[in-house]
């Protein structure tokens, strides 16, 4: 079997998933942030191309952000400084941000907070959808 077979011996020249982020905890966000990354480098290093996306959505809007809101709790306010660089490197490697523009209204996270590689969509089921009839693999990140 080739580095760029899977397990089940089908070959594959690219590794297409989507991380589906509802999680509004700051410390686990970050951890999933560093999962992602160690995913990104096992695919990469078999050899095959990432195609990385993350649909922002619920509490995790508010984790996307430039800086902390001021009534943020100290744990986001903590973990902020973890979050921003940890999904900067991920965008400079490929992976794709989306932030569903619905939720920004129900968190009340304004669009000029956002993360500058973040790009607002109107609705994140769409592109959930979208992104699965690509043939992306669904992973949710919700604990």
């Amino acid at each position: 079997m080739t580095q760029a077979q899977s397990e089940h011996k089908t070959e594959i020249k690219e590794a297409r998933v989507l991380w589906d982020c509802t999680l509004g905890e700051a410390d686990k966000f970050a951890v999933r942030l560093e999962d992602i990354r160690a995913t990104m480098d096992a695919f990469e290093g078999r050899g095959l191309k990432t195609r990385f996306a993350m649909v922002v959505r619920g509490p995790a809007s508010k984790l996307v952000t430039r800086d902390p809101p001021a009534q943020a709790t100290p744990e986001l306010q903590q973990a902020a400084g973890r979050i921003a660089p940890l999904l900067e490197k991920l965008v400079a490697r490929g992976l794709m941000v989306e932030q569903c523009g619905i939720a920004l209204t129900r968190q009340k996270v304004r669009q000029e907070d956002l993360l500058s590689s973040v790009k607002i969509v109107q609705n994140s089921f769409v592109s959930i959808i979208d992104y699965e009839l690509q043939g992306y693999a669904y992973l949710p990140v919700d604990r």
